[in-house]
């Protein structure tokens, strides 16, 4: 009886390692690949009436947020799927910390905003341009929790940092190029990236960044600057 227990025991613990394993490869691979997501996609949005023209009901197009959102949810609920199975098959404990509780309270305050609010659709996904509604926030709290129970081992640590840097180097070769005569949305390999074909026509400008606006980039260049200089 000893050593059945001992075999189901040492079996949950391989499944937990592989476990943590697929979902370290997951959140370092998000980490790297979601903030490099572009595409140009049009979205039928309903608007509850705001006067900005911008914002009336209509087709509007986006750029920055909408397939980095779909990667962000697929990703989340694959995530979640993974804890899932590890507490139900690997008979995986939750680890006890400091950050359970305010994690709860943040999750009920949304879901009670979520309830009380007059506008549902936007309060689930946001405007067709941000993308940053309840679902998104609750996926953002559930990487968080998940990651505070996912064992990260020494090469996943150093992939972490090769996933900022390729993020850093990106943008900060598009800000170069955008400062320069060239325009990189008339290279077609890039308008094939950026855009379906029916959408190509449509781009136009310069790209700075690979994210929605300039703070955005300030802030991560902010965040990447604290991370790579306090190692």
């Amino acid at each position: 009886m000893s050593r059945n227990k001992k075999a189901d025991r040492s079996s949950q613990v391989g499944l937990i390692e592989k476990a943590d394993r697929s979902a370290a490869w997951l959140l370092v691979a998000l980490l790297g690949f979601l903030p490099l997501v572009v595409r140009a996609t049009t979205i039928n949005f309903i608007s509850p009436g705001i006067y900005a023209p911008s914002l009336d009901t209509g087709l509007h197009g986006d750029f920055f947020t909408y397939y980095k959102w779909i990667f962000l949810m697929a990703a989340a609920l694959y995530l979640n799927a993974i804890l899932l199975y590890k507490i139900a098959f690997g008979k995986y404990e939750i680890i006890p910390s400091y950050i359970n509780i305010p994690l709860l309270l943040l999750v009920l305050l949304i879901l009670l905003s979520a309830m009380t609010a007059d506008f549902h659709t936007i309060t689930l996904t946001g405007l067709y341009n941000q993308h940053e509604g309840t679902l998104t926030y609750l996926a953002y709290l559930s990487l968080l929790f998940i990651s505070a129970n996912t064992l990260f081992k020494e090469p996943f640590v150093r992939w972490i940092g090769t996933a900022l840097i390729i993020i850093t180097l990106v943008n900060m070769l598009i800000a170069l190029v955008s400062l320069s005569v060239h325009d990189i949305t008339e290279v077609q390999l890039v308008k094939n990236i950026l855009a379906p074909g029916s959408l190509q026509s449509s781009i136009h400008g310069t790209i700075r960044s690979m994210l929605a606006h300039p703070n955005y980039s300030s802030g991560l260049s902010a965040a990447m600057f604290a991370f790579f200089f306090s190692r």
